[in-house]
């Protein structure tokens, strides 16, 4: 809260703190992959570090060392 005597200048904002995890999300995009995996290599901005869910981060690892390009 502003307080009378703050300026807009003297508030200190800290740094949003990133989005929780949507594990329904991930879910969802490993699903769609494994039943058509040939759209793996059309998925280029996901990486491991990605996912919220240790689980889905190692399938996910485990997806992409099957595209040539990834390795």
């Amino acid at each position: 809260m502003l307080h009378p005597h703050q300026s807009h200048q003297e508030i200190d904002l800290e740094e949003p703190a990133p989005p929780a995890a949507v594990h329904f999300a991930e879910q969802a995009v490993l699903g769609a992959l494994l039943l058509s995996p040939h759209h793996l290599d059309a998925v280029t901005s996901l990486a491991p570090g990605d996912f919220g869910n240790h689980a889905h981060s190692a399938l996910w690892n485990g997806c992409c060392w099957r595209v040539p390009s990834r390795t």
